[in-house]
């Protein structure tokens, strides 16, 4: 596989309130959001202009920096966009050896919260020279990689068509932008609210996000996150959220019959913690029992069908959330996950 050597266009220009460099694409983004001072400018023909200070917002860690790049192979995007017709591309015969491979720079990020409610997720906003923008979503319940539709599905009956497909109606709540860097090709405004509504079909959603009288479709289609990482080619990394996020993911595939009780079973497993580990009846010594300060496990039998196991193991994930993420925050994701809320974002708009 060979990485395509098209470029971006990264262009950066002075922040006109601390200097430091900001990067943008000229005559595509004209809201930049310095990194470093957290001042909002507006791009024109002259240069940027300081528009207004947003040092009260508070500074985030993000899984992924502005500026690096996905390499994310043709072929990837076309099966995961297989099913929609509009986003089907050309098939250009081509060995293995030289598979097409695109090159997207992060040059956004958006990190939202819904109204509320103990959920938060980030967005990406990914662009090409070439093909471009995406947008990457990085929530509770996965992993999103998404489009914008070009034009509004039809609705019906509080539900959307699409591709000659029912999406039912999901969920509808409201989100805030709590944190925003780089470059966007649409005014972000830090003290608006978004009306969101989530339409389902199996492992993707289109939602739709609305603020005052324009709104925009957008299409996400479920990744696994290993998958993520491996277009940034950046090594997995183990952080305090990253075992409810994982869990919360494999209740939701299992929810949608996307696994089997037998893969969860098996995925469950391997995310457990260490240092609370599930032990066999088979290989526990009686006598080690009651010596179990450091922790807690749950007894699985050999002989123990799998409905039997995957209870053991729902359970012990479920209190794993409650030491990991602390009663308050395990609170809200019952809420999230009882709902099913997504938290999707996008951008531009239809007028």
């Amino acid at each position: 596989m060979t990485a395509s050597k098209r470029s971006t266009a990264l262009e950066t220009l002075d922040c006109p309130n601390c200097g430091g460099p900001i990067f943008y694409i000229a005559g595509i983004t004209h809201c930049l959001l310095c990194p470093a001072c957290r001042g909002e400018s507006q791009l024109s023909s002259v240069g940027a202009e300081l528009v207004q200070m947003h040092s009260m917002m508070q500074v985030k860690t993000t899984t992924f920096p502005l500026g690096r790049v996905a390499h994310i192979p043709e072929s990837t995007l076309n099966e995961l966009f297989s099913d929609y017709e509009p986003f089907k591309q050309s098939k250009k015969s081509s060995s293995a050896s030289t598979e097409q491979v695109r090159d997207y720079t992060i040059i956004g990020m958006l990190c939202f919260k819904e109204v509320g409610e103990n959920n938060s997720w980030t967005e990406y906003l990914l662009h090409s020279k070439a093909h471009g923008f995406l947008s990457l979503i990085e929530s509770l319940d996965g992993w999103f990689i998404a489009q914008l539709l070009d034009k509004p599905p039809v609705k019906k009956r509080g539900n959307l068509i699409f591709c000659e497909k029912i999406w039912r109606g999901y969920d509808t709540y409201q989100s805030a932008i709590t944190y925003a860097v780089g470059a966007f090709n649409w005014q972000v405004n830090l003290t608006d609210n978004f009306k969101v509504t989530d339409y389902r079909k199996q492992r993707a959603f289109i939602t739709k996000k609305q603020r005052e009288k324009s709104f925009v479709y957008q299409l996400a289609v479920r990744i696994r996150r290993e998958q993520a990482f491996g277009w940034f080619a950046e090594p997995m990394k183990s952080t305090g959220s990253t075992q409810s996020e994982i869990l919360g993911a494999l209740f939701d595939q299992l929810h949608a019959k996307e696994i089997s009780d037998e893969e969860f079973f098996k995925r469950a497993w391997e995310i457990i913690p260490p240092k609370h580990t599930i032990q066999s009846q088979k290989y526990r010594d009686k006598d080690e029992e009651d010596d179990d300060e450091d922790g807690y496990s749950i007894l699985i039998d050999e002989d123990e069908s799998i409905e039997t196991k995957l209870v053991k193991v729902t359970l012990y994930a479920f209190v794993t959330l409650l030491l990991v993420a602390g009663l308050k925050a395990c609170e809200g994701n019952a809420s999230y996950y009882s709902s099913g809320r997504s938290g999707f974002s996008s951008y531009g708009s239809h007028k």
